[in-house]
C-alpha cells in the first residue's frame, strides 16, 4: 500500500505547489496597473457613441473623406471618457470635426446654445444648430445631447465654402451609432499588434490615477500613425506618460534637443531629448517590437531619477500580460449603412467643389 501513497502524496503536493504559484502569480498581476482594461473599457464604450454617419469606406475617392486625426481619452477616477474625431472632405477641402464627451463637469450644451445666433432644432437628435460670428466670418455649429453624452460640431475656420446652415443641420441629423452603420477609419488603420503592445509594472497603490489616450495622428503620417498613451499620476503633480507609438516622432525634430543615449541594466537602449518648448520635460526614447516607445517625465527630476526611469523601462519589456478582448481595435461592422440623408450629404457637398 506504501508504494501507491509516496507517489500519490508526491503528486498532490506538486499539484498543490502549482495552484499556490499559480494564485501568487495572479496576486502579483492584479497589484500592478491594469492598462489594458481601462483601453478595452475606453474602446468599448466610444463604440456607442454616435458618429457621422455619412462618412464613406476607406480609401473612397469618389467622395473623398479622410481621416484627419482621432483620440479616445478615458480617465480611471472621473470616468471621463471623449472622443475628438475629424475628417477632412478633400475635393471641398472641409473640415469636418466632432467631440463627443461623457461625464465631463462642464456645460458645454448650454453654453453652446446660448452663443448660437439664428438656432433651430434638430429633426432626428436633441440638439440645434446655428452660427457664431467672430470677426465678421460666420462658424456654423451644431450642439447635442443624447443619453448624457453631448455631441458638438464646429466650423472653426469660418470660410468652407460648403459649410452653411442646411449642410450644418443635415449633418447633426446623420450621427448614428457604429451597430447602426456609422464606419470608423480608425479600426482599419490601426497596425499594432496586440503582443507587441507593453506597459511597465506599476503598483497600483504608487498612483493615485490613470489616464489613457488611444490615436491616430491622421492621413499626414507616414507608416503606423498610431499612438497609445497612459498617463500615471505619481501625486505632487508629478507625472509620468508612458507610450507605444508607430512612427519616430523626435530625431530630426527641431523641438528636441539629444541628450545622451545609454543602456538599461535590461539592455534596452535608451535616448534621452529635452523638449526645448516645455521646461522640466524630458522625453526617454527606444525602439522595439518593429515601432517605438516614449516615456515624457513632466516634473522637475527629483521625483524620478534616471535610474528609476530605466527600470520602467526594463518592467516593460518583461510584460507579457494580455488583452482580454482580443477584437479590442476591430471594428464590429462590415462597412457604412449610407441612408438617404447621408447620400444627399455627399451630394451636397460635391455640388460645392471650387
Amino acid at each position: 500500500m506504501r508504494k501507491f501513497i509516496l507517489p500519490f502524496l508526491f503528486i498532490l503536493v506538486l499539484v498543490i505547489g502549482g495552484l499556490f504559484a499559480i494564485i501568487h502569480y495572479k496576486n502579483k498581476m492584479n497589484s500592478y496597473v491594469n492598462e489594458r482594461v481601462l483601453i478595452e473599457r475606453a474602446m468599448e464604450e466610444q463604440r456607442e457613441f454616435l458618429k457621422p454617419g455619412y462618412i464613406t469606406e476607406r480609401y473612397n475617392f469618389d467622395n473623398g473623406f479622410s481621416l484627419n486625426s482621432q483620440s479616445i481619452y478615458f480617465n480611471k477616477n472621473t470616468e471621463e471618457l471623449t472622443l475628438n474625431l475629424s475628417y477632412i472632405h478633400a475635393p471641398t477641402n472641409t473640415y469636418l470635426p466632432l467631440t463627443v464627451e461623457k461625464n465631463l463637469k462642464n456645460n458645454r450644451f448650454e453654453d453652446t446654445l446660448n452663443k448660437l445666433s439664428d438656432t433651430k432644432p434638430l429633426e432626428k437628435i436633441n440638439g440645434y444648430y446655428g452660427y457664431i460670428e467672430k470677426e465678421g466670418k460666420k462658424h456654423y455649429q451644431f450642439i447635442a445631447e443624447e443619453d448624457g453624452v453631448t455631441y458638438s460640431f464646429e466650423d472653426f475656420i469660418g470660410h468652407n465654402t460648403a459649410l452653411d446652415s442646411e449642410l450644418i443641420a443635415m449633418m447633426g441629423d446623420s450621427l448614428k451609432t457604429e451597430k447602426d452603420g456609422a464606419i470608423s477609419h480608425f479600426y482599419d488603420r490601426f497596425s499594432f499588434r496586440l503582443n507587441d503592445l507593453h506597459f511597465p509594472k506599476i503598483k497600483k497603490d504608487d498612483v493615485e490615477n490613470v489616464e489613457v489616450e488611444i490615436r491616430d495622428l491622421g492621413h499626414w503620417a507616414f507608416d503606423n500613425s498610431n499612438i497609445i498613451e497612459v498617463t500615471y499620476d505619481f501625486g505632487d503633480d508629478t507625472y509620468v506618460k508612458f507610450s507605444n507609438a508607430g512612427m519616430d516622432l523626435y530625431n530630426n525634430n527641431v523641438g528636441f534637443e539629444k541628450l545622451e543615449e545609454e543602456h538599461t541594466e535590461g539592455g534596452v537602449t535608451v535616448t534621452s531629448f529635452d523638449d526645448v518648448y516645455v521646461e522640466d520635460r524630458t522625453i526617454y526614447f527606444w525602439e522595439a517590437d518593429g515601432h517605438y516607445y516614449i516615456i515624457v517625465l513632466d516634473s522637475p527630476n527629483e521625483h524620478f531619477s534616471k535610474e528609476d526611469i530605466y527600470e520602467i523601462i526594463d518592467s516593460s519589456r518583461e510584460d507579457r500580460r494580455p488583452f482580454t478582448n482580443i477584437n479590442v481595435f476591430k471594428a464590429q461592422n462590415e462597412g457604412p449603412v449610407h441612408s438617404e440623408l447621408d447620400k444627399k450629404i455627399h451630394d451636397y457637398l460635391l455640388n460645392h467643389v471650387d
